[in-house]
């Protein structure tokens, strides 16, 4: 007689059930919001609702806005990556008539929800064989492993990239018909997103080539060139959303950008009393952060397309460097990503062409 361990596999999420909370008192005016301890909050399950108590306690109904809600009723929006809970706003119209848009809780009704789930957000994307633990004990299960990383999770989006958005989305409504469209819907069609640029393909068709750059987990020293690499789910994801909004015989081409590795090599003297080597990390990691296609770049939001790298630019980044006196030296090399080698002689200036971005690898900086 043998025996034989077998494995299963389940879904999974990032997620923590917190019980019900007491938000608050209603005062009576319209358009009151409360929010829960944490934030985001994830999709309502059965069972997690709002409730207002004014000596009865009713379950107000979720709604994604109060377009369509009258004076009567029990409706409310719960705002999911704040976690604020709405009721209904008054408004005034054109004709000076004034509606409510859902119904108010009278004054001094408490105002609570029965329980949620909160997580997702950037914290969750985490790799592969890194969720070994059980919260609490399963019989017949002696261990757990993820073996694919958890993608997908975003942050809420900021107000300054509502208003970047905003006006790009009014000028031509869903249709793909500039560039700038295209890398619009790009970004819609998945969180997993992080850049795009459209071009004309080279075939001289009429085609467009959007690039991709992929969202990626983790600090950003020690990137390497798989880690910008499109998945085919991420890919199919984005030829499904472009081409329910492109024009018809315009065809779509989804792809990366060439990664253009640079090594960048330095000499550095640090300040009086400075630890050497706490001083060469804080430079790796400024040269890891500025010469990135996600973080990198002057203005910290990715390195721009078509701009060229020079020793001036990295210089001015080490003096700015805590515990760094003075820079003596900064060569920069070309590195081939696939094979971890550098290439040819030092340059002043590393050249950039119109479909490519530069990625670090193997910074060297060197403590006197």
């Amino acid at each position: 007689m043998t025996a034989s361990a077998l494995g299963g596999t389940v879904g999974a999420e990032h997620a923590e059930r917190l019980p019900g909370e007491q938000l608050g008192r209603s005062d009576g005016s319209p358009g009151q919001a409360f929010t829960v301890g944490h934030a985001p909050v994830l999709p309502r399950q059965a069972g997690e609702v709002v409730e207002v108590d004014d000596g009865r306690t009713t379950t107000w109904t979720e709604v994604e806005d109060f377009s369509g809600s009258g004076p009567e009723d029990r409706h409310v929006v719960w705002d999911s990556s704040t976690g604020t809970v709405r009721f209904g706003p008054r408004i005034r119209y054109p004709d000076g008539s004034v509606r409510q848009h859902g119904a108010i809780p009278r004054d001094g009704a408490w105002v609570k929800v029965t329980g949620y789930r909160t997580g997702g957000g950037r914290a969750a994307n985490v790799g592969p064989e890194t969720l070994t633990v059980l919260r609490t004990s399963l019989p017949y299960v002696t261990g757990v492993v993820n073996l694919s990383p958890a993608r997908g999770g975003v942050d809420a989006e900021s107000v300054e990239e509502a208003k970047q958005r905003a006006p790009l989305t009014l000028r031509t409504g869903r249709r793909a018909v500039t560039a700038d469209d295209y890398e619009r819907l790009t970004l819609e069609a998945s969180t997993e997103v992080a850049r795009a640029r459209c071009r004309s393909a080279d075939r001289g068709n009429g085609a467009v080539r959007v690039l991709v750059v992929p969202r990626v987990r983790g600090e950003v020293v020690g990137h390497t060139l798989d880690d910008y690499a499109l998945t085919p789910t991420l890919s199919d994801a984005i030829t499904r959303h472009l081409d329910v909004h492109r024009i018809v015989g315009t065809a779509v081409e989804i792809g990366t950008p060439y990664y253009q590795g640079v090594s960048v090599v330095a000499l550095v003297h640090a300040e009086p009393g400075r630890p050497p080597a706490l001083v060469q990390q804080r430079a790796v990691e400024a040269i890891s952060r500025f010469v990135n296609p996600l973080v990198g770049g002057p203005d910290g939001t990715g390195w721009p397309f078509e701009a060229d790298l020079n020793g001036a630019a990295v210089t001015q980044l080490l003096e700015a460097v805590e515990g760094v006196a003075r820079v003596e030296e900064t060569l920069l090399f070309e590195y081939d990503l696939r094979s971890g080698r550098r290439l040819g002689t030092a340059k002043e200036v590393v050249r950039l062409d119109r479909q490519s971005l530069f990625l670090s690898a193997a910074p060297q900086v060197v403590v006197r």
